[in-house]
């Protein structure tokens, strides 16, 4: 599993007895791709978008581009296109 918490960064829990912080800042949506587990993405604020192919490991996030530029919420939802997670949508 895996959350963001708002000025608290995004944690993981990955059956240990607690949630370890997984990447430092302000923590948003999350998402965990079906086909690869492993795969996991958050974003930061705005579109920053960030992705681990590490299971979300503490060190593995790369910044990846969203491509959006303007305005967009604090937290702008986001989810992966289910037919191609290598897609996401803000």
């Amino acid at each position: 599993m895996i959350g963001g918490t708002q000025d608290n960064g995004t944690h993981r829990y990955s059956g240990d007895p607690a949630w370890e912080l997984s990447d430092g800042g302000d923590g948003g949506f999350t998402a965990i791709d079906p086909s690869i587990p492993t795969r996991m993405c958050h974003e930061y604020v705005g579109t920053t978008f960030y992705r681990s192919d590490s299971a979300g490991a503490p060190g593995t996030w790369a910044l990846k581009n969203s491509g959006i530029t303007g305005a967009a919420q604090f937290y702008a939802p986001f989810i992966l296109d289910p037919s191609n997670s290598d897609v996401c949508y803000f």
